[in-house]
């Protein structure tokens, strides 16, 4: 998968295996138009506003990537303001550089703000592995992100178990979708974690 619409066919698939969860998996093509406010506030890049206001992700979950950055069921507009506040890690760590806009597990997915010299850069903020937070590249840009955890979703469950054919094939994900060396080890220990 490489693109938003590989990502939104991908998840309408899963989402018709378990009905009863459909609408916590499936990214929809939904148009909202976040506030004109709010992207200045917080200097959303253009790059995530495209996605974001083309697709439901407000609610929606990729495994272990939950597409909205509170621990709540809020609107994402709703969900950006909590989660970049001044005293949010996010804001504590990043000042305006980086704005939440995901979660992996508890830790923040950022991107660069438009701002920001890294602009639509996503960023995974390491608040749990360790007491000194670690900020890590995971993709080039949010659409990257999205097809990436979509892809280790799909390869936890074609090769369940089976490690290193499912480090061989994410290995192609990532080259495909021309990730650095940084971005790949990230990509490639969450396939781990997965398949042991």
């Amino acid at each position: 998968m490489k693109t938003i619409d590989d990502v939104r066919r991908y998840t309408y698939e899963v989402a018709q295996r378990f009905p009863a969860i459909a609408g916590e998996i499936e990214v929809t093509a939904e148009a909202l138009e976040l506030p004109k406010g709010l992207v200045a506030e917080l200097q959303l890049p253009r790059g995530y506003c495209s996605v974001a206001e083309a697709n439901r992700l407000a609610g929606v979950s990729i495994g272990f990537f939950a597409l909205w950055p509170s621990f709540v069921r809020e609107s994402l507009e709703q969900s950006l303001i909590k989660a970049n506040a001044s005293d949010s890690s996010v804001g504590l760590f990043g000042g305006n550089t980086l704005i939440a806009v995901a979660r992996y597990e508890a830790n923040p997915i950022c991107v660069a703000s438009a701002a920001s010299d890294a602009r639509d850069q996503v960023f995974l903020l390491d608040t749990m592995s360790s007491p000194n937070w670690k900020l890590r590249s995971i993709a080039t840009n949010f659409e990257q992100f999205l097809a990436l955890a979509a892809n280790v979703h799909r390869i936890s469950d074609m090769y369940d178990g089976e490690i290193k054919a499912g480090q061989e094939e994410m290995g192609r994900c990532c080259e495909a979708l021309a990730c650095s060396p940084e971005q790949t080890a990230f990509w490639q220990s969450r396939i781990t974690e997965m398949l042991a």
